[in-house]
C-alpha cells in the first residue's frame, strides 16, 4: 500500500496538516513580511528624498534677489492652492468622439490646415 492510499507521516505535518499546505503558508507568511519590509524601506526613502528636495528648493529660494520674492511666493502659492482644486485626473476623452463629424470632407481638411498652421506658429517662435 502506497502513501498515496494511506496517510503517510511524512505528508503530515503539525496538528495533522499536509506539508504541502504548510509550506504554502509558510511561504504566504514570508512574502507578507517581505511586502511590509520592502513597504516601510520604500517609505523611508521617500520620506529622505522629500527631505532632501525641500532642502534643494530652500537653497534654490535663497539664491533669488528679494526683489523676485514675491513672484516666487505668487507662483508657489498659487500651485499650492490649485491643487487642492484640480479635479481627479480624468483619461475619458469619449466624449468628443465624432465631435466633426457633422463637417464635410472639405470642411474638415480646411480645420486641418488651419488647426497646422496655428500650431506651426506657436510652436516656431
Amino acid at each position: 500500500e502506497s502513501c498515496v492510499t494511506r496517510k503517510c507521516p511524512a505528508q503530515f505535518g503539525v496538528g495533522g496538516i499536509p506539508n504541502l499546505t504548510l509550506e504554502r503558508m509558510y511561504y504566504s507568511i514570508t512574502i507578507k513580511i517581505l511586502q511590509i519590509l520592502i513597504q516601510t524601506i520604500k517609505q523611508k526613502y521617500e520620506d529622505k528624498l522629500m527631505t532632501i528636495l525641500r532642502e534643494q528648493l530652500i537653497e534654490e529660494i535663497q539664491q533669488i534677489p528679494d526683489e523676485r520674492l514675491p513672484e516666487i511666493f505668487d507662483l508657489i502659492h498659487f500651485f499650492r492652492l490649485g491643487l487642492d482644486k484640480v479635479p481627479a485626473k480624468s483619461t475619458d476623452i469619449s466624449k468628443f468622439a465624432g465631435a466633426w463629424s457633422d463637417m464635410s470632407d472639405t470642411q474638415f481638411a480646411a480645420y486641418e490646415t488651419e488647426w497646422q498652421r496655428r500650431r506651426q506658429q506657436v510652436f516656431v517662435r
